[in-house]
C-alpha cells in the first residue's frame, strides 16, 4: 500500500514533466489566473515549461486589443525543440512557434534564445496592429529579432536593435 501511495504521489507531482520546485516557482511568479490556464491547456501534454531562462514568462498586449497576453518558453517533449507560446486574449486556440512549428523562415527550434524581453513600443509601430507589442528575442552576443502581432499571425522582423 506504502509503494502505491508513494507511486501515485511521483506522479501526481511531476504534472507537466516539471518538477515539484518548478511548479512552486511557477505559481509563485505568475498570476493565479494565468497559472490555472496554463494548468489546464492542452499545450502541456506536447511541452514542458523552460526554466533556463529568466523570466521563463512575459506579459503584455502582443495581439493589440488592449487585454494583456502571455508568452511562455517551453520545450517540446516529443522532440527537445524549444519555442514560445502564445496566449492572447483575442484568440480562442494558443499559438506556438518554434518547439516543431516552423516559425517565419527561422526554424522550429528556439534554443538558441537566450534573452528575451517585450519590445519598445516604437519598435512594433506600423509593424503589428494597434498598439500591440512585440518580443525582442536574441542570441547573446550574436543577434536577434523582433517577433509581432500583424493582426493574423506572428512575424520576425531581424536584425534590429532593441532599446
Amino acid at each position: 500500500m506504502t509503494k502505491l501511495i508513494l507511486t501515485t504521489l511521483a506522479i501526481l507531482s511531476s504534472a507537466f514533466g516539471q518538477t515539484d520546485a518548478q511548479i512552486e516557482y511557477m505559481k509563485w511568479n505568475m498570476p493565479t489566473s494565468e497559472y490555472k490556464e496554463l494548468k489546464t491547456s492542452l499545450l502541456f501534454k506536447e511541452c514542458d515549461i523552460r526554466f533556463d531562462v529568466n523570466p521563463f514568462f512575459q506579459r503584455d498586449d502582443f495581439d493589440g486589443d488592449g487585454v494583456i497576453d502571455l508568452a511562455v518558453l517551453v520545450e517540446n517533449k516529443s522532440n527537445g525543440k524549444q519555442g514560445i507560446h502564445f496566449s492572447l486574449s483575442s484568440q480562442e486556440s494558443k499559438i506556438l512557434i518554434g518547439a516543431g512549428k516552423t516559425f517565419d523562415k527561422r526554424g522550429d527550434d528556439f534554443s538558441w534564445l537566450g534573452v528575451w524581453r517585450v519590445a519598445h513600443p516604437k519598435r512594433t509601430a506600423g509593424l503589428s496592429k494597434g498598439s500591440a507589442r512585440g518580443l525582442w528575442v536574441e542570441k547573446p552576443e550574436s543577434g536577434g529579432m523582433l517577433i509581432y502581432w500583424d493582426g493574423t499571425n506572428f512575424k520576425r522582423k531581424k536584425d534590429v536593435f532593441d532599446e
